[in-house]
């Protein structure tokens, strides 16, 4: 009795954990459709190739991008009526805003030159109605991507030409050099074919060998002179110290000098004093002299007339009288 009232309702709560299981997957499913926009009402344009470009690469599940960012995908690829190739394109709806009549279908590759063909869709302008359900857009391929494919072969070409052509280069200088080396021509192919040049290879090696053993050596002896010209550096350094010392010497005798020749000047002049005075005396004697020779005293008028009176010369000043 107890087991089974413990048993009476086991199908009915494993029946509803079944339809709860079921509930949350459709409410998946459903979050998960609304996020791809399945539920979203679609935008579906027509638009035709050129014959002669066919498709551009373009497959059907290709991307449509509007500004950059997923907006939808390429539909079937099929034969229109009037001989051409035709497809659809698959738009979300809430991106139909976007398209206008003057949008332009653009089929570029994701690497520029490489890479999977998609779809972008250019911005229409506002005065342009909005394309609906049906309508065709205009479909081109990118001409930015191919002047971007010429640029790089440009490219491409400036600089692989010179590059083979220095190769080419570089090649037949290693012919020249090969053909020489089996000629035995030039140093290297002496070098090779001829024991005399290898023997005088060998002697400039060795001597440059021990050229490098006595290197040391002069190293020490460079190390002395350096020494000898520090110690000459150093002497030249002390002597230099002096010589304020011996300037300050000097400008004192200067002044002494200096001293001695302004007392020599003003004894020059004292001398030059003295000697006028003695002038002026002379010539007071020799004016005495005249008058006492005119005088009846020493002798008569006529012969004291032709008399010639003593005079006694006057040295210049500054010059010595002779004796």
């Amino acid at each position: 009795m107890i087991q089974s009232y413990r048993f009476r309702y086991a199908n009915e709560i494993a029946g509803g954990f079944v339809l709860l299981g079921l509930g949350l997957l459709i409410v998946g499913i459903y979050a998960a459709g609304h996020a791809q926009g399945w539920f979203d009402k679609n935008l579906v344009l027509k638009t035709k190739f050129d014959m002669d470009k066919g498709t551009y690469g373009l497959q059907e599940g290709a991307e449509v991008r509007i500004l950059s960012t997923l907006a939808g995908r390429v539909g079937e690829i099929k034969p229109s009526d009037d001989g051409g190739i035709e497809t659809t394109l698959i738009l979300q709806g809430k991106f139909g805003k976007f398209v206008r009549g003057d949008s332009i279908a653009k089929v570029s590759k994701k690497f520029e030159v490489a890479g999977d063909a998609f779809v972008n869709i250019t911005l229409g302008t506002s005065s342009q109605p909005i394309l609906n359900d049906g309508d065709y857009i205009k479909c081109v391929q990118d001409v930015e991507l191919i002047e971007t494919a010429k640029r790089i072969i440009d490219d491409l070409r400036q600089a692989a030409v010179p590059m083979l052509d220095e190769v080419s280069g570089i090649l037949s200088n290693v012919n020249s050099v090969t053909r020489q080396l089996e000629r035995r021509e030039g140093t290297a192919g002496r070098l090779i074919g001829d024991p005399e040049w290898a023997r005088d290879v060998d002697g400039i090696v060795k001597d440059v060998r021990q050229t490098a053993a006595q290197l040391p050596l002069i190293a020490l002896k460079i190390d002395g002179v350096v020494t000898n010209i520090q110690d000459l550096a150093k002497s030249l350094k002390d002597t230099a110290a002096g010589f304020p010392k011996v300037t300050e010497g000097a400008v004192g005798v200067v002044q002494d000098v200096r001293s001695v020749t302004g007392g020599l000047t003003g004894q020059v002049a004292n001398i030059q004093a003295v000697l006028l005075q003695t002038e002026s005396m002379f010539r007071e004697t020799q004016v005495l002299v005249e008058g006492l020779q005119k005088n009846w005293l020493f002798g008569t008028g006529d012969k004291a007339a032709d008399t010639t009176p003593l005079q006694l010369p006057l040295p210049a000043v500054g010059e010595r009288r002779q004796p």
